[in-house]
């Protein structure tokens, strides 16, 4: 065949560097700026898949969106040039009252490997709302992630009758997109046409599997060897996706935590609960949860799987507990 005739040996010369400022100009006060490069070769199956039909190209997939992949010889290394800052800063009274971080950051991928439709599906006659499965050949495109990451710590209360109280926060938040490959998400199941009209008309289709802006919330206690806390994680609507790759939005989501432990000479026990309101809620980073399709695919026919795929969920309320001996 095609793939066996061409010449597949390939070598990529590649280096890597970081480069890293800081600067202190007061105690309880930390600057810091640097810049990295990243290089990353395609690997085997980027490289070198070499089936290009749907049932074979369903084999290699690792991104959990049901899509077929197809390799690509030709494929470059990624080269991530990243650029970030970091402004630290802590109390210095002596009574460590507070602290506070804040990481912006901005990073330019050349030769990112992304996946192209092909023009082929897995659903040659969808029905209405259904999902179409789509073959994709690893490409490079040149993509853009850029984003900040914060956390803090404030003591509200210390005294030896009631221990010490403090509440903690952590703040992430990313956007990246593929400056190359359009956005076909208005584009009718099946109309290729429009697909490659979009990738003329509008560039910056979302990266695949970026978790939205989040935040956890904790109010911490401890006095002697017992500490609990009682946290909030928040997490806003995913809605910036992989059109391309078919990536489901998701809505926003709030749970709640609830930890303990006791620490005392050589043992530790750890009891918690996770989402103590048994939220229902989508996981942004889960992927597609195909147990549905495949179960209506196998009793009614593919169309009718096709049209239950849907995000993994989130898990409900979880009881745990450890046990920790030091030796």
């Amino acid at each position: 065949n095609i793939f066996n005739a061409q010449n597949r040996a390939r070598t990529d010369i590649n280096f890597d560097m970081t480069a890293l400022a800081r600067y202190e100009p007061e105690p309880g006060s930390l600057y810091e700026f640097g810049y990295s490069r990243k290089t990353r070769s395609p690997n085997l199956y980027e490289r070198y898949t070499w089936p290009v039909a749907g049932p074979f190209t369903a084999m290699f997939n690792w991104f959990g969106d049901g899509n077929g992949y197809t390799g690509n010889l030709n494929l470059k290394p990624e080269v991530a040039h990243n650029v970030a800052f970091t402004g630290a800063w802590r109390d210095m009274s002596g009574e460590n009252n507070w602290e506070a971080r804040i990481s912006p950051f901005y990073t330019y991928v050349e030769n990112y490997i992304d996946g192209a439709r092909t023009g082929g599906t897995f659903n040659t006659f969808p029905v209405a709302n259904s999902y179409i499965f789509q073959i994709m050949q690893f490409r490079n495109f040149n993509a853009e992630l850029y984003g900040v990451d914060g956390s803090g710590r404030v003591k509200l209360h210390e005294s030896p009758e009631y221990g010490r109280l403090q509440a903690v926060g952590v703040v992430s938040f990313v956007y990246g997109r593929n400056l190359d490959i359009g956005n076909p998400q208005y584009c009718l199941p099946g109309n290729g046409l429009c697909s490659v009209a979009s990738f003329l008309i509008k560039k910056g289709d979302g990266l695949w599997n970026l978790m939205p802006a989040n935040a956890r919330i904790a109010l911490e206690h401890q006095i002697g060897g017992l500490s609990m806390a009682a946290e909030t994680q928040l997490v806003a609507p995913k809605d910036h996706v992989s059109a391309n790759k078919g990536e489901f939005t998701t809505p926003a989501y709030a749970l709640l935590n609830l930890r303990a432990a006791y620490d005392w000479s050589n043992m530790r026990i750890d009891l918690g609960v996770d989402n103590v309101t048994n939220a229902l809620y989508s996981l942004p980073l889960g992927g597609f949860d195909l147990t549905n399709y495949s179960r209506n695919a196998f009793l009614f026919g593919r169309n009718a799987g096709l049209a239950s795929v849907r995000q993994v969920p989130g898990m409900g309320r979880n009881f745990y507990a450890g046990l920790t001996v030091r030796f």
